[in-house]
């Protein structure tokens, strides 16, 4: 006989099932460069290669326009 046993006793030796944690995301700033840079818009991405990658797919930026894109973490 158990005395005293919490309901959820069987769960303490159960090992926890931790769930895959996703890349954390931070949001990027564009801009392209031109004679002043020009503002396009943010992306949510894990790094600045990737913020770039996803920037040109967003804003369908060619060769010439993806060279001069710029991309800065928000604060």
């Amino acid at each position: 006989m158990v005395a005293n046993r919490s309901p959820l006793a069987y769960l303490w030796g159960m090992p926890s099932k931790k769930k895959p944690t996703a890349a954390k995301l931070r949001n990027w700033r564009v801009s392209i460069l031109r004679q002043r840079a020009e503002y396009l818009g943010t992306v949510e991405a894990a790094d600045a290669k990737a913020a770039e990658v996803l920037a040109a797919e967003t804003f369908k930026l060619d060769g010439e326009r993806r060279k001069r894109l710029a991309v800065r973490a928000e604060e």
